[in-house]
């Protein structure tokens, strides 16, 4: 038997609230601390696009938040565009508040004890740690259980920000719609999210490093003459900014303490997405605390597992944002100009995975 009897996760975000139902219905006693006190609140400043497949391989249950589903995209670069569509679905496009809502249930009904409206300060964590506790960190990337416990910080951030708009005109409703603009959004894209037939999500994503702001940039993007067309002068209904981690922390576990999804930089930094591969290493995340409880198994092993499972899709992620990052958009224009030759619309449409560069590559060698 292990030498823990206890585990304090910090943050109730999606990652720590999976991680607090797990370890409930594990038998694990629990505690989550989440500064805000209703864990709804702002939850839809992160679009809710989520793969199909990583729904359906977390189990998560969608069927309360459904807002739409998606099954192509129209990719745009500042003098060409590119259209994929599969014959199934790809996205499922989610409320977040109802989603987190959901969560939040689900831990209470397990079992977990959950403490809102408290934030803890960096003495306060410091007492949780005596020896007995499991410390998590799932609180974000500018994570205080990182700060306190002396975690290497997260070396670069992208801002983004977002808006809905009411009562448009927009008859795709299973496409979403990315543009790349390094004059713009340099270090991610834009998008067009649909909602329905009527409602859609813009937003953008720059680098920390560009001149200006997101909402400056975002001022710019929806100029676009594509974006103009569908908004005309409408005003958004409402507006949310936030910041994303982009490359995982070199360390991810110093003795009893563990990080897990944004405080862990476990983010796809092509997309911006976290949400999938936060809840894939929470999971991992379980298992490891698990065996530390009932087996007397490092914590460590957490730190191998996830990197293991998911560290190389990451760090593709990582590369391949850094390289379209670097750009000038006439190079855009070439490379998508070049992918259409090669037929990699069709290939995309038939062998595409939102969340596994890794996997879409062993794809592309074993295609017949």
């Amino acid at each position: 038997m292990g030498s823990y009897d206890n585990v304090a996760i910090i943050g109730g975000g999606m990652a720590g609230l999976r991680l607090a139902e797990k370890l409930a219905g594990s038998d694990i006693y629990v505690t989550l601390y989440e500064g805000k006190r209703d864990v709804s609140y702002l939850a839809d400043r992160a679009s809710g696009v989520l793969s199909v497949s990583g729904v359906n391989r977390l189990g998560i249950d969608y069927s309360g938040a459904l807002k739409n589903v998606l099954d192509g995209a129209v990719i745009y670069s500042s003098r060409q565009q590119m259209k994929v569509v599969s014959e199934k679905p790809q996205a499922y496009v989610l409320d977040r508040k109802l989603l987190i809502k959901e969560a939040y249930a689900n831990a209470k009904r397990a079992g977990a004890n959950i403490v809102l409206g408290k934030r803890l300060d960096e003495a306060e964590l410091n007492s949780l740690d005596d020896g007995k506790t499991v410390i998590v960190g799932a609180d974000g990337p500018a994570s205080s259980v990182a700060k306190a416990f002396g975690f290497t910080p997260i070396k670069e951030f992208l801002l983004t920000y977002k808006a809905v708009y009411e009562n448009v005109n927009y008859p795709e409703s299973s496409i979403v719609r990315l543009f790349f603009d390094n004059a713009i959004s340099k270090g991610l894209f834009g998008w067009l999210i649909p909602y329905s037939n009527d409602r859609i999500e813009l937003g953008l994503g720059v680098s920390e490093k560009t001149k200006g702001n997101s909402k400056q940039a975002f001022e710019k993007f929806v100029k676009n003459s594509n974006i103009h067309a569908i908004v005309d002068s409408r005003k958004a209904s409402s507006e949310y900014a936030s910041v994303i981690p982009i490359g995982a922390r070199r360390v991810t576990v110093k003795g009893n303490v563990l990080l897990v999804g944004d405080a862990a930089g476990q983010t796809k930094a092509t997309t911006g997405g976290g949400l999938i591969f936060g809840l894939s290493c929470a999971d991992v995340a379980l298992q490891s605390i698990v065996n530390a409880f009932k087996n007397g198994r490092p914590l460590s092993d957490y730190e191998r597992s996830w990197r293991k499972l998911y560290g190389l899709d990451l760090n593709m992620h990582r590369r391949l944002q850094s390289y379209y990052s670097n750009l000038d958009n006439r190079s855009i224009d070439r490379a998508l100009y070049l992918l259409k030759k090669l037929g990699f619309d069709s290939f995309l449409s038939k062998h595409g995975d939102m969340d596994s560069i890794k996997t879409m590559m062993k794809r592309a060698f074993i295609r017949k």
